[in-house]
């Protein structure tokens, strides 16, 4: 037997004497404490401490001795197992090691990143450490396989372990002791309300008895069984929710969030709660119905009918943030070692901003369509105004075409008469015949009308391009139409036409255009 101290008791199996060695005097080296014991094939005590690594029994002999190797081994071990090939394995504060009894010393680091609570041979050719941060099991094909509660262990520290005659795997945690089956998966977890008053456990305080009943020991005594007669006999257990927060404020009845009542009785009996946008961050307590609940027990969640989400064990307190704005369907249950119960629900109304709701959806959707239906205007309008405007310049450019021919004409004709008017004046300076006088003032009369007609046309172009400006005059019009009937007089004879111009007692005014610029 061993000690916390740097002792060890040996015990006379056949007298019942205790014999105490104090292993500091004996070997003459400081030890913290004596943390576990193993017995080689021929009966070798491997002894390992805190502080000064193994040290080793002969009880043949009745002689302590230190490792020789003890400088290439961690001093602070936790643990040790030596198994049928020769094997030993060493747990330490400085992780997990292996090497053969064989006289030709080898260190092979298993890991050195855990410290090591306790060290057994599950199967054989598998072995388990129980760790700060998990289970771990090692085997030459496998390797190193770890198991925390990531991957769900009830939690990470785990103190001692022991295997079962049926393939299970028993180890002591923090929270109580906890069964694994052969892929350790977690099948059942045990807490005080199952029987389990060892309190905490101490680390590599387990065994196991020849007729399989297991041993654990903590702070409080120990806690033994046979997992043969522990059965498995979970509960429903109904869930309901016992609190809730908005920010870090508790919610009674009647109180606001904004403009809206959060809820309207208390919480246990509420199955509504409405909150302002502003609000949409919130926590919810849950609890069961009934009394004594294991510690075992899960809660689970889900949202709007999507995946059921499980809290960690010991976990009651759900938060939520960020909901987006409407109706949002709350469900819980709790599971007690896969028993599921009938799930609560619970509606969260999340009120949008004013920015956000239907009100201002309509608006939006009205001011939409007001300005699609303003931008089709404009752009039909625009399309319309382009469409005049080439129409327009099109007629511009016919009209230019128009007036180019016009002066083209013009210049053409008014070439030959401005040659003819000068022979026609020739004619009427030195011809005294009246007759024929007569005839020259007409034709020289029309062709100065044509040549001004022509004068006119050209100018048209001017008057379009705001070249010259048009003055009027107010002008008798009864000698303007008496020279018109003059110019056909020759016509109206011809034709044997009778014309006459009656103006007598009527002053007619006619507005003329001039050529003055």
């Amino acid at each position: 037997m061993s000690s916390f101290a740097g002792n060890i008791t040996i015990m006379d199996t056949y007298s019942g004497r205790c014999r105490n060695i104090d292993l500091e005097k004996e070997l003459g080296i400081s030890i913290n404490s004596v943390s576990a014991m193993a017995e080689s094939s021929d009966g070798t005590i491997w002894i390992t401490t805190m502080g000064a690594g193994l040290v080793t029994y002969n009880p043949r002999k009745d002689f302590f001795s230190v490792f020789p190797f003890n400088s290439r081994i961690p001093q602070f071990l936790t643990g040790i197992l030596y198994t049928s090939d020769g094997s030993i394995y060493l747990g330490s504060y400085d992780g997990a090691y292996c090497f053969s009894d064989n006289g030709d010393f080898q260190l092979d680091t298993i890991s050195s990143d855990n410290i090591i609570n306790s060290v057994v041979e599950i199967k054989e050719g598998e072995v388990a450490f129980g760790c700060e941060n998990g289970l771990m099991v090692w085997s030459k094909s496998s390797g190193t396989r770890t198991f925390s509660a990531a991957t769900g262990l009830l939690d990470n520290t785990v103190y001692s372990v022991l295997p079962d005659d049926d393939g299970n795997v028993w180890i002591s945690t923090q929270s109580g002791i906890s069964k694994l089956d052969g892929d350790f998966s977690l099948v059942a977890p045990f807490g005080k309300e199952d029987g389990i008053r060892m309190g905490e456990s101490y680390r590599n305080v387990a065994w196991k008895e020849a007729d399989g009943t297991l041993w654990f020991g903590g702070l409080d005594g120990l806690t033994w069984f046979k997992p043969a007669e522990i059965i498995n006999s979970p509960r429903i257990w109904n869930v309901r929710i016992t609190g809730m927060y908005v920010g870090n404020e508790p919610v009674h009845g009647g109180m606001t969030s904004g403009r809206y009542t959060i809820i309207d009785k208390p919480i246990y009996e509420a199955d509504r709660a409405q909150l302002s946008y502003r609000d949409d961050a919130f926590t919810l307590l849950l609890s069961t119905v009934e009394h004594g609940a294991p510690s075992r027990l899960q809660y689970e969640y889900c949202i709007d009918g999507s995946s059921w989400i499980t809290l960690p064990r010991g976990s009651k307190r759900l938060s939520f943030s960020g909901l987006s704005s409407g109706k949002h369907e709350l469900s819980f249950r709790t599971v007690d070692n896969g028993l599921c119960s009938s799930a609560k629900s619970f509606t969260v109304f999340v009120h949008p901003s004013f920015w956000a709701s239907t009100v201002a959806k309509i608006i939006y959707v009205i001011l939409a369509v007001l300005l699609v239906t303003f931008f089709t205007l404009w752009k039909r309008k625009h399309n319309l105004a382009k469409q005049q405007i080439s129409e327009y310049q099109h007629q511009e450019q016919i009209n230019e075409s128009k007036l180019e021919f016009f002066s083209n004409i013009s210049h053409e004709l008014k070439n030959p008469l401005s040659l003819m008017i000068g022979p026609l004046k020739q004619l009427m300076a030195i011809d005294n015949d009246p007759v024929r006088q007569r005839y020259y003032k007409t034709m020289y009369g029309n062709s100065e009308r044509i040549l001004l007609l022509m004068n006119q046309l050209l100018d048209i172009r001017k008057i379009d391009k705001g070249g010259m400006k048009l003055k009027f005059r107010r002008t008798d019009i009864v000698p303007y139409v008496q020279r018109i009937i003059d110019s056909y007089s020759e016509q109206f004879g011809v034709k044997h036409i009778s014309l006459k111009y009656i103006h007598k007692d009527i002053v007619l005014i006619y507005i003329y255009r001039s050529n003055q610029l």
